[in-house]
């Protein structure tokens, strides 16, 4: 995993846009982690796209959080055009060292927005960290 801690949702992208693997994609089964930290597993090859996902983690803010929580989907995660953002990986040990540097980045959004006077969305209780 890179050192390099991430600080912008293009940080994100790049990260997404190196880690990907088209090899990967034409295994069998392959993980796809997303912008947003979640993490599938799907068929490969030519089914690719064609099959059911299955989720192995979720995304770390969710829109149901982003509507009770006022939380700004731009501010929070990611700008929707990146939400969708995704990279085929070897292993599910590559997708999880990318999901913890995409966790960092969510922690530090979050932390920055809870100490911006006024900010009342988001409480201990409602975080995944």
């Amino acid at each position: 995993m890179s050192d390099k801690r991430l600080v912008s949702a293009s940080d994100i992208a790049k990260l997404l846009k190196s880690s990907h693997s088209e090899a990967a994609k034409q295994d069998s089964m392959v993980y796809v982690v997303f912008a947003d930290g979640e993490i599938v597993l799907t068929k490969g090859g030519e089914l690719f796209g064609a099959r059911t996902l299955h989720q192995d983690a979720q995304a770390f803010i969710t829109q149901d959080a982003v509507n009770n929580f006022n939380v700004f989907v731009e501010d929070a995660t990611l700008p929707r055009p990146l939400g969708y953002v995704g990279a085929c990986v070897e292993t599910r040990e590559r997708a999880y060292e990318i999901r913890a540097q995409i966790a960092e980045w969510v922690k530090d959004m979050i932390d920055a927005m809870v100490k911006t006077p006024g900010f009342g969305g988001i409480t201990p209780k409602h975080r995944a960290f």
